[in-house]
């Protein structure tokens, strides 16, 4: 009797708690493209309840097929892909609901038009250069052909206008493959950046370069030789002690002919010292030289430079040019010798001085 009322009593817990579980039903459907109707693989199907909480979801199968099992109830549903719009719809569930095609719109719009526009990298290498890209170089706009060359790789320009390549200043500029005078005595200065389309870099030039420069070559390429065009500088600077210079360069080329030029000046006055000291073992014993210097230099220097360049053809360039420079060194230098035993008592005291006036001229004609 107590064993029956047992399995009784089991037999009512079981059905009451089988009764307590929500039942659950299948929704099941195909994502499929609107233009199309081809399947959309990898489509996402998601299921949210009332309260807009995420209950379950799906991914749809290579035919575009889904099944996701919920309970009763009322649910909205999200359909989303890649490169479609989202669909929301709301759906009851009382039973198994197969929903059918459920078809995406696709959100990319067609462009009546596109331009890419791409810039070429700033250094290209080859098997016998280096090709640095003027018009990539956002830096040396508005410039000279001079900062266009120190913000080369491996080049530098020092504030005279002297080229070193790899720290050699044994390098031999060229204008579009030609010796130009152009390159000499700073006249790079003359060039605008904007003109420039490239330089090219060979360490170790062909046999169809002549072995000048020991350092190198580099060839400045003009963006079109044809094409008019003018450039020009003033420069001046300051610096401590006393140094003044003035430049200015300018330059003009059309068709057949360029013509350049430029001319500085210059003014410098510099005050140096120094000491020196040396011991010496001699037979009367240790002797003591000291050494101090008062030295006041000052240079005046100017500076002319002009010429052209004539292309008669495409493979010929004739150029001619002259320069002149002339440099005063008015130098004053005191020097005070003093010497002593290895006591310190003073033997010699003498005071040397040097007063000279070095005026240098320079004259130069070249025609190539």
């Amino acid at each position: 009797m107590k064993t029956l009322l047992f399995l009784s009593v089991l037999t009512i817990s079981t059905s009451l708690s089988a009764t307590n579980l929500p039942a659950k039903v299948d929704l099941t459907g195909h994502v499929l493209d609107a233009d199309f109707d081809l399947p959309l693989e990898y489509a996402t199907v998601s299921a949210y309840d009332e309260k807009e909480e995420l209950v379950t979801g799906a991914s749809t199968d290579s035919t575009g097929y889904f099944s996701i099992r919920l309970a009763k109830g009322q649910y909205k549903l999200r359909f989303e892909f890649i490169g479609y719009s989202e669909l929301d719809t709301t759906l009851t569930l009382q039973s198994d609901v197969h929903m059918g095609a459920i078809r995406m719109a696709r959100s990319a719009q067609l462009l009546e038009g596109a331009t890419v526009t791409a810039e070429r990298s700033r250094m290209t290498l080859k098997l016998d250069k280096q090709i640095f890209d003027v018009g990539a170089d956002i830096v040396s706009q508005g410039g000279t052909a001079n900062e266009v060359l120190d913000n080369v790789p491996m080049v530098n320009v020092s504030p005279e206008g002297v080229v070193s390549l790899r720290g050699n200043s044994g390098v031999k500029v060229l204008i579009n493959g030609k010796p130009s005078a152009l390159a000499d005595n700073n006249a790079l200065q003359g060039i605008p950046a904007s003109n420039i389309d490239k330089v090219e870099i060979m360490t170790n030039p062909s046999a169809k370069y002549e072995a000048e420069g020991s350092a190198g070559i580099i060839n400045i390429i003009l963006k079109d030789a044809g094409a008019k065009s003018w450039g020009g500088q003033v420069s001046a600077s300051v610096g401590i002690p006393v140094d003044y210079r003035l430049n200015a360069s300018y330059s003009h080329s059309n068709e057949k002919w360029t013509y350049f030029g430029n001319a500085g000046l210059r003014y410098s006055n510099y005050i140096s010292v120094g000491e020196a000291e040396r011991i010496s073992q001699l037979p009367g014993g240790v002797q003591i030289l000291r050494e101090n210097l008062d030295q006041d230099r000052n240079d005046k220097a100017g500076n002319a430079f002009g010429g052209f360049d004539f292309r008669p053809t495409e493979n010929t360039t004739l150029s001619a040019s002259y320069s002149y420079y002339h440099q005063t060194n008015d130098d004053l230098a005191t020097i005070n010798y003093k010497y002593s035993d290895g006591n310190e008592n003073l033997q010699q005291d003498w005071l040397q001085t040097y007063d000279y006036l070095e005026p240098e001229n320079y004259n130069q004609i070249e025609v190539t």
